[in-house]
């Protein structure tokens, strides 16, 4: 994402998680795509937000899919 300018903030992870759930992305194969950019987030000093977990519980509910905590996959 740096190398296009654009910086990892609260902001741009709650986009992304917004546009996995968006595009029904939540599960790829792979455990829970919104799930990991979630876990990202903590990583790269952007703490999530009320507004990134309603996006979060939305776009998995929408999809199906359970909250699932820490590597529970």
């Amino acid at each position: 994402m740096e190398s296009y300018g654009c910086v990892r903030n609260i902001v741009t992870y709650t986009t992304l998680i917004h546009g996995v759930c968006k595009s029904k992305r939540v599960d790829d194969g792979k455990p829970n795509v919104a799930q990991e950019v979630f876990n990202q987030m903590g990583s790269h000093n952007a703490l999530p937000d009320i507004r990134t977990y309603n996006v979060l519980l939305d776009g998995l509910c929408y999809n199906g899919k359970p909250f699932l905590q820490g590597n529970e996959a």
